[in-house]
């Protein structure tokens, strides 16, 4: 159970960073989609970082982003 993934979104540059998604555990086996909405006016470009945290246990398997206008 403590095991946690974190999404975090930047829009300028990995200056700051916003949380997108929160994975917590248990973990294995996991599906979970996320939309973001809160994307600034005028944003082209986006850094996705995950921080994980836990047991030493927690583990991304796959993933996929998508974006649309």
């Amino acid at each position: 159970e403590k095991d946690l993934i974190r999404a975090l979104l930047s829009f300028d540059a990995g200056k700051t960073w916003q949380e997108a998604a929160r994975l917590a555990g248990p973990t294995p086996g996991r599906t979970e989609y996320q939309r973001v909405e809160t994307i600034p006016e005028g944003a082209r470009h986006a850094l996705l970082r995950f921080e994980l945290t836990g047991n030493n246990t927690i583990g991304i398997q796959s993933f996929r982003v998508d974006a649309e206008e």
